[in-house]
């Protein structure tokens, strides 16, 4: 019978152009995958036992693929190939019978970065930009999930990895639906994103987690597959932040250099949740300075539109994020939205009432999916950081 955290090791090996390791039941220790919406790949750690000297017959060179599939009971597989990064030995156990090792992998977009330069001029919308790059430079086979961007941008990489022509490329994006225009470009389990936060709000809620109010218990009685087993608030406020980044109000300034034309805005974002009270107090002058050059003679990027929000959506974005430990499901990935039922904590004995605070929607921006040994109980652990633009 499957219980909740069991995990089924679909395929775990190391191939190569020499010969292919097969990390079966005995070799196979445990293994972590990091996804996030702040990285531009994911990452594999595969903990190996081996006891016939298999990964120094294979004579590593750095051309090995890595290939992990897993599964909790009765949801799809998730399938992660990416390129051996390196190996690090972690001991040598009893009379030299055996290694353990932690094999480390990365996407292979990642190598593709290291060496490959962009020396281009673009005359186009940003998300065309990027597909170039992630197609043309990083020979990326993976699918590409963009959100449209506004405007047609001239623009000229100088000859930067593609990594750093995207970052450039992010920074100037402008989303023809999400003011905010929080672009990032990552990686999650269903391929390469390069959508905006905001964008990932907007989705529908993928699962819901519930928390026990006691032993054995929860506040809807749910199954232990929803179950968060523990939940912790790293950071709850930084009204300093807040004020820094402009989120009560800031001064945007242009410079049209053919025209000679100089102007400025005061603009205070919309996204930002504070009272009156602190509005009086603190917004008397603009908190963030933004100058930014135009040019009236070519197409308008929106750049000095969008930047205001884009400013005050991450003031508040940053104010807090949470943290769960729930048992393993592969129904979900980072930018993926996720619901929470919280209790209040409060000493009563029928049913509690929500936490308006923490309960809610979030997206997961980080997740680890941690699989444990074969012994472990629960076995795979999924620890998910979430962020929520309405949480204080």
């Amino acid at each position: 019978m499957a219980l909740p955290g069991d995990a089924v090791i679909n395929t775990a090996l190391i191939a190569s152009p020499r010969g292919t390791f097969n990390l079966n039941t005995a070799n196979f220790q445990g293994s972590r995958v990091y996804e996030s919406i702040y990285d531009n790949n994911n990452l594999v750690e595969i903990d190996v036992f081996d006891t016939d000297d298999a990964i120094g017959n294979l004579i590593i060179q750095g051309d090995e693929f890595i290939n992990l599939s897993f599964n909790a009971p009765g949801t799809p597989p998730l399938n992660y190939v990416c390129c051996l990064d390196k190996i690090q030995q972690i001991s040598i156990t009893g009379t030299q019978k055996g290694r353990y090792y932690t094999i480390f992998g990365v996407g292979q977009e990642t190598f593709m970065s290291k060496f490959n330069y962009v020396q281009k001029s673009y005359n186009t919308d940003i998300a065309s930009m990027v597909k170039d790059v992630h197609t043309n430079y990083l020979h990326s086979n993976k699918s590409l999930n963009s959100e449209q961007t506004e405007g047609q941008q001239q623009l000229v990489i100088p000859n930067l990895k593609p990594f750093d022509a995207i970052e450039l490329m992010r920074t100037r994006a402008v989303s023809s639906t999400n003011p905010s225009s929080t672009f990032l470009y990552f990686e999650n389990s269903a391929g390469m994103n390069f959508r905006t936060i905001e964008g990932m709000f907007k989705t529908p809620s993928v699962k819901t987690f519930y928390r026990s109010d006691t032993v054995a218990s929860s506040v809807y009685n749910n199954s232990d597959y929803n179950n968060i087993i523990s939940w912790d608030v790293p950071q709850y406020l930084t009204s300093t932040e807040k004020i820094t980044l402009g989120g009560l109000k800031q001064r945007v300034a242009t410079f049209d250099a053919r025209t000679r034309q100089y102007s400025n805005n005061d603009v205070s974002p919309p996204y930002v949740i504070a009272s009156q009270f602190f509005r009086n107090l603190y917004v008397g002058n603009f908190g963030m300075f933004n100058y930014i050059p135009i040019d009236t003679t070519k197409p308008p990027t929106y750049i000095s539109q969008m930047t205001p929000y884009q400013l005050g959506f991450i003031s508040e974005l940053i104010q807090s994020y949470l943290n769960i430990k729930v048992n393993g499901d592969t129904t979900y990935k980072a930018g993926d939205v996720i619901t929470l039922y919280i209790p209040q904590p409060v000493s009563i004995t029928n049913l509690p009432v929500l936490d308006p605070i923490f309960s809610g929607q979030y997206v997961i921006s980080r997740i680890c999916r941690n699989i444990g040994k074969i012994q472990e109980q629960p076995r795979y652990i999924d620890n998910i950081e979430c962020i929520s633009i309405s949480i204080v």
